[in-house]
């Protein structure tokens, strides 16, 4: 599993994480659902098949409590079939006052490439005028 502290440098509200397997773009090989919780009420919605990737966790941008990065746990079992699509889950969390404000997200996803095993995994803020802030970090654990 991937375990992630994360922040982004720039940009207002929360923000989130993104993901794609072996550099695959197609527009009809992601999908995943979401439920957020953020101390006032919950959401929850299901991507289309439209979206280039997968949002795999949520994390706090630069306009939130200062020095404050989101902790995701990002399971994706039998990353090595090569006769199944790949599946994952990933919960989230993080504060944005210093109060009791904060969010809790998980989320689930398939990528719908039976045939091929993930070799590679790019992990991406979702805006395009946003990148990870300094500190945030990345290990990946239980590759054979």
């Amino acid at each position: 599993h991937l375990r992630t502290s994360a922040r982004g440098n720039s940009g207002t509200g929360a923000g989130w994480v993104n993901l794609r397997f072996n550099g695959d773009t197609s527009t009809s090989n992601y999908y995943y659902h979401v439920q957020e919780g953020d101390g006032s009420g919950t959401i929850a919605y299901a991507s289309s098949l439209t979206a280039g990737y997968i949002t795999a966790s949520e994390l706090p941008r630069s306009n939130q409590l200062a020095n404050t990065f989101a902790v995701a746990i990002i399971d994706l079992p039998d990353y090595t079939s090569t006769n199944k699509n790949k599946t994952f889950h990933s919960h989230t969390g993080f504060t944005t006052s210093g109060s009791t404000v904060g969010y809790s997200t998980w989320i689930s996803g398939t990528w719908l490439a039976t045939s091929t095993a993930v070799t590679s995994i790019q992990l991406y803020v979702d805006s395009s005028s946003a990148n990870f802030a300094a500190n945030s970090t990345f290990s990946l654990y239980g590759v054979k």
